[in-house]
């Protein structure tokens, strides 16, 4: 039922997850009255940091630390549901306590107000619920197909640097929309040690729309793939 050295992969994950989210709340926080510099420092934070997490743990977890990533997995079974579940719980607990760790350090106040700026993703107002549903969702879709067409990427250092770049790419898509979250944990660390978060976000947002993007991701993989095996049995 259980996958061998289980233990290891979800450490990792949850490590993964921490680093990635740390990489956009940590600066989100310590630079949320810089202006639009600090934005676009935090763009590169967030790719670099996802290059990082792949080069540290590909060879052990695959280094998802996204929950979309995991779903993407699973739905093309190449993770487990019972490891995807778990993997979830890792992510968003190292997400928890990135925020905690960046709650400490700066003395926030615990409410949401403290974390608002670069450290939360929000709607830019003036979008309709749709249209920021649908910018997370493509957002999304960009990232986590690139993350599947370079999993069989032997040299993990190239395959970082395309993930990072993708989650750059994915960010200045999405971020003048939906301030380009691209990651169900890196919103929950924040939204569930802040007060009165549930009433005040809007969660389906970044926890139901990258859902559906990663979704859409792995169908066009799969299909992709099935093109390809198919012209390559015709050739034989």
């Amino acid at each position: 039922m259980f996958e061998k050295d289980l233990w290891k992969k979800l450490l990792a994950e949850f490590v993964g997850a921490f680093v990635l989210v740390l990489a956009v709340v940590f600066p989100g926080v310590a630079l949320r009255d810089a202006g639009l510099g600090a934005f676009l420092f935090i763009m590169f934070t967030a790719g670099i940091g996802y290059s990082i997490v792949v080069w540290m743990f590909r060879d052990i977890s695959g280094a998802h630390a996204n929950p979309v990533v995991t779903f993407a997995n699973v739905l093309l079974r190449k993770t487990t549901i019972v490891t995807g579940l778990l993997y979830w719980v890792a992510q968003l607990a190292g997400s928890v306590v990135a925020a905690l760790y960046t709650a400490a350090t700066f003395k926030v106040d615990g409410t949401l107000s403290s974390f608002m700026g670069y450290a939360v993703a929000s709607p830019t107002p003036g979008y309709k619920d749709i249209q920021i549903a649908l910018a997370e969702a493509a957002a999304v879709f960009v990232l986590v197909s690139v993350v599947l067409a370079v999993a069989q990427v032997k040299e993990k250092v190239s395959a970082g640097l395309a993930i990072g770049f993708a989650m750059l790419v994915a960010i200045v898509m999405s971020a003048p929309i939906s301030g380009g979250a691209l990651n169900p944990a890196r919103e929950f660390g924040v939204l569930f040690m802040t007060k009165g978060v549930f009433k005040d976000t809007y969660l389906w947002f970044y926890l139901v729309a990258p859902l559906v993007g990663s979704a859409v991701a792995a169908l066009v993989h799969l299909v992709m793939n099935e093109k390809i095996s198919l012209k390559i049995a015709s050739k034989s």
